[in-house]
């Protein structure tokens, strides 16, 4: 005898809301300090890496600084472990869009930012997690 398509319908939304919380999870990001490495590429002249240090809570998963978050307006979504996001800057006409991922301690990824000029310059972004907290003293730029 069938079951009435109700019930399989049933049976089907059950299995999608006990899935829904882990795939509805936050990602799994150490909060704290974090210290972020951006390495620029296909510049005419080579510029070391950068190193900056940034705040992650779960308010915010995306690493910027101080003036970003003045002058630019950011807006982000996750997957997984993987924050997205585009940023537009009202003073300079920058905008970008980046990624990176998360493993819990260290995180990678990458960056293309478009100048109001239409210069384009790519990195690629590595970092480490550095302390829980976030003192405003470590978050200078080093």
């Amino acid at each position: 005898m069938k079951k009435p398509a109700w019930k399989a319908l049933i049976a089907v939304l059950a299995c999608y809301v006990l899935q829904a919380p882990s795939a509805l999870a936050d990602p799994k990001i150490k909060e704290g300090t974090w210290e972020m490495t951006v390495a620029m590429q296909g510049l005419p002249i080579p510029i070391p890496p950068q190193k900056v240090t940034f705040c992650v809570d779960k308010k915010n998963y995306v690493p910027k600084n101080e003036q970003q978050e003045k002058d630019c307006k950011f807006v982000w979504n996750t997957v997984g472990n993987t924050v997205h996001w585009t940023m537009k800057c009202s003073d300079s006409g920058t905008e970008g869009k980046s990624q990176v991922t998360y493993n819990w301690d260290r995180m990678d990824g990458k960056q293309e930012i478009r100048m109001s000029g239409g210069q384009v310059m790519n990195s690629q972004i590595g970092g480490r997690w550095l302390a829980t907290g976030c003192d405003q003293a470590q978050l200078k730029d080093k």
